[in-house]
């Protein structure tokens, strides 16, 4: 049983990525959850926990740069509400490796309601200022998509610098 089931109608912002990020992001707290339905162990939760960080710190770089590139007028408060998440994140994640104290509960209940909040008022601000702005949706999907590819493309590229095969 999902403990947030994605409702494309309530969370989609219509920009693909980022919907398909904030799917993901709910797929994590599903896991959490089934961890904890389940009675995993800690270091299982502790990988879940790497997991959701490392994909949360993407997400946001991607929503940033989108709004820096838009010149959205309200960046530095929403990059606060990041911020705001991990300082809370780091905290339960504190109490769960140095205090050894389950903070699964704490953590569903903090994942659930900032997730699903923070896309309904603050990500649905981000579409009425690019609605705004007169943005083709179609248009950002497939820029972001090229960005997306071209980034990957760099990595590879400065992964792959001393292999011989790729010279």
């Amino acid at each position: 049983m999902q403990y947030i089931k994605w409702n494309h109608l309530k969370y989609g912002l219509g920009i693909k990525l980022l919907d398909s990020q904030h799917q993901r992001l709910i797929d994590i707290v599903n896991e959490i959850a089934q961890y904890r339905d389940t009675g995993a162990d800690k270091r299982e939760i502790q990988q879940i926990l790497i997991n959701m960080i490392e994909y949360t710190k993407t997400h946001f770089s991607d929503e940033e740069q989108l709004m820096k590139t838009w010149h959205y007028d309200e960046l530095i408060k929403h990059q606060k509400e990041h911020r705001h998440f991990f300082d809370k994140v780091r905290e339960l994640v504190i109490r769960f490796t140095k205090k050894n104290v389950d903070i699964t509960e704490d953590l569903l209940f903090f994942l659930r309601d900032w997730t699903l909040s923070h896309i309904q008022k603050e990500d649905t601000k981000i579409i009425s200022f690019l609605e705004s702005k007169g943005i083709d949706f179609n248009q950002l999907d497939k820029s972001l998509k090229q960005q997306d590819f071209q980034i990957k493309l760099n990595n590879l590229n400065l992964k792959d610098r001393h292999c011989p095969i790729c010279n």
